[in-house]
């Protein structure tokens, strides 16, 4: 007997969440793999006061590192999602008027973000450092211990 299941017969599971400052809109890059291996696909949902919905399906074999996102008011946000397999992934949204927005919208934000958050120096590519193996660790070490407490 032969049995062949598909990367899509998986449920989907939390590797990030964010919430907006007032707390009325959620982010959440899900994944359909429960454990650390690659090759896995994900997804960014968004829960808002009009419910949940997929905003962007990202189909491609991943390895998702670093997750940094930027919010502008409780409505737009900037995402980056640094992935080893498929390449990084910058992404924008606005969820009032449920549409994308250029993914470059919201990346200077998010490169003085991640600059200001990690203490990197001047002249340090805020985006290639956080999607490197020193910002995964680093990224890493922060969730560990914050999760500890």
């Amino acid at each position: 007997m032969f049995f062949w299941i598909s990367a899509c017969d998986f449920a989907f599971y939390p590797e990030f969440i964010s919430r907006s400052g007032d707390g009325t809109t959620e982010v959440r890059v899900m994944r359909n793999h429960p454990s650390g291996a690659g090759d896995y696909q994900f997804r960014v949902d968004v829960r808002s006061a009009t419910g949940v919905r997929t905003v962007l399906k990202h189909d491609h074999e991943s390895a998702i590192g670093l997750v940094e996102i930027h919010w502008e008011g409780h409505q737009k946000f900037g995402l980056l999602v640094c992935n080893e397999i498929s390449g990084n992934l910058l992404f924008a949204y606005d969820v009032e008027s449920s549409s994308t927005l250029a993914d470059s919208f919201f990346e200077s934000d998010l490169r003085r973000q991640l600059a200001t958050k990690y203490t990197l120096g001047r002249g340090v590519d805020a985006i290639r450092w956080a999607c490197s193996t020193e910002g995964f660790a680093e990224y890493q070490r922060r969730r560990t211990q914050y999760a500890d407490k």
